[in-house]
């Protein structure tokens, strides 16, 4: 993933709209909101360094 497109997802995820949108024009509650946001947050943005770290934990010990 690029700098560019790791600063896109939260800053678009984060955008009032998207949150207008969704709490008032989808009824989701803010809580659900947080959760959403946060979830797909880490997801997008860990997914990679942890997928990373488990393959290169595997080349080390042999395994996998």
């Amino acid at each position: 993933m690029t700098v560019t497109t790791a600063t896109d997802i939260p800053w678009t995820l984060n955008h009032p709209d998207t949150w207008y949108l969704l709490v008032y024009g989808c009824g989701w509650t803010t809580d659900r909101y947080e959760k959403r946001v946060g979830d797909t947050l880490t997801t997008q943005l860990l997914r990679d360094r942890d997928t990373t770290r488990k393959l290169s934990s595997r080349k080390n010990t042999g395994s996998g």
